[in-house]
């Protein structure tokens, strides 16, 4: 009696898709979206991007894997392999987003707005250079946890630990550590107490 594996018949079944699309089949190209299409939205709803720039984010992951197709051993792990793809190019996003926020709150901090807000606009600029300034002293891999947490707050310490490349356990020591460091920051502290 011959025994039945659905797991083996789907991972034969995958990389026979595999190889049809390595090979140009637009078939096999709409199956492989229509199959992995769902769980890689919800793997870039996860960094809470706009519509348009979560549509990049996965149109960029697909776009990788059209060059890279035929680098694929495991069809197995193509779903795995497509998601740590938008996670790194979400990450990528929400990093370069940050610095663009980051530059344009520091040249805002030499306009003179035209309401009765002049004061808070300085205080928000000036908090604003300082922690800045106060997380860019902070060593490279508390920087780096800091920095991720202020871009996207809602990541999970399983996307920090893909993203950081570093084991969940080393998370939280991280973390505090560089909290650590940013409560003891004189210019932080003078500032938070305005």
């Amino acid at each position: 009696m011959q025994h039945h594996h659905p797991q083996r018949d789907d991972d034969d079944a995958l990389e026979r898709l595999v190889a049809r699309a390595s090979a140009g089949d637009e078939r096999a190209w709409e199956t492989l979206v229509e199959r992995f299409g769902a769980s890689l939205r919800a793997t870039t709803r996860a960094y809470r991007l706009r519509h348009h720039d979560a549509e990049d984010v996965m149109q960029t992951a697909w776009l990788r894997l059209l060059t890279h197709i035929e680098q694929v051993r495991e069809p197995a792990r193509l779903g795995a392999y497509l998601r740590t793809t938008a996670r790194h190019e979400g990450l990528r996003f929400l990093r370069r987003e940050q610095r663009e926020r980051l530059a344009l709150a520091q040249h805002a901090g030499c306009e003179v707005p035209g309401d009765d807000g002049l004061d808070e606009h300085i205080l928000r600029s000036e908090r604003g250079r300082t922690l800045h300034a106060a997380v860019g002293s902070l060593p490279a891999s508390q920087r780096r946890i800091i920095e991720l947490m202020l871009a996207a707050p809602a990541l999970s310490y399983d996307e920090l630990s893909a993203a950081l490349e570093i084991p969940q356990g080393s998370i939280g020591p991280l973390r505090g550590r560089g909290l650590s460091r940013l409560a003891d920051d004189p210019e932080l502290s003078a500032l938070a107490s305005k």
